[in-house]
């Protein structure tokens, strides 16, 4: 298990909110995550700053967009290796 924070927007670069939080739990609760810009982290207000961050329970290594949604099956398996889901 482990939390995304999403936004309201797709591609947005100057986007800096990301009000949802999403437990990720299995793939479908990835999915739904990832439909939108993302982040790995919570931030005070929603608001994605070096000053507002409070904190995070991943680190995600790879770019935050997957171009092909059949490969979120093989993420989310190596992450739950890793977090031994």
């Amino acid at each position: 298990m482990f939390t995304l924070y999403s936004a309201d927007v797709i591609g947005n670069p100057g986007n800096c909110s990301y009000p949802h939080k999403q437990v990720i739990l299995d793939e479908d609760s990835l999915k739904s995550a990832i439909s939108h810009d993302y982040v790995c982290a919570e931030y005070k207000n929603s608001y994605r700053s070096g000053n507002n961050f409070i904190g995070s329970d991943c680190l995600l290594t790879a770019t935050t967009t997957i171009p092909k949604i059949q490969r979120i099956g093989l993420h989310l398996r190596m992450l739950c290796r890793h977090f031994q889901m």
